[in-house]
Formats: C-alpha cells, sequence, structure tokens
C-alpha cells in the first residue's frame, strides 16, 4: 500500500491526476491498481503516458467504448 502511494506522489508532481482501486485477486491476495484519466481525448491520454512512463511505470492506454 506504501508503494502505490509513492507512485501516486510521484504521479501527482507530474500533475497527473490518479486514483487506487483495491482489487482481491482469485488467491486472496490484495491489489492496488493505480489509475488515471478518463482524458477529453487520446492526445491528453497519450500527454499522461508520457509523464506516467518519465516516473519509471508502464502505463496502458484505454479507451472507453461509447454505447
Amino acid at each position: 500500500e506504501e508503494r502505490v502511494k509513492n507512485w501516486q506522489a510521484k504521479l501527482t508532481e507530474q500533475k497527473v491526476s490518479s486514483y487506487v482501486e483495491n482489487k482481491t485477486n482469485k488467491e486472496g491476495v490484495k491489489l492496488f491498481m493505480l489509475r488515471s484519466g478518463p482524458y477529453a481525448d487520446r492526445t491528453a491520454a497519450e500527454a499522461a503516458e508520457k509523464k506516467v512512463k518519465r516516473v519509471g511505470l508502464t502505463p496502458r492506454v484505454i479507451e472507453q467504448k461509447t454505447e
């Protein structure tokens, strides 16, 4: 939990807003998913992606489908 808070602080320094989603896997291990977004458009998401890479994390841009 402390590690995710440290990563979140690094993202805040880069002006990337983020939040933590808590999950438990099928083995009962607690997982902390560090997320950011949604963004107005793909360009904004890719700009945030570069900042996330800069702090040392491996980001994934996921496009939300509209119905």
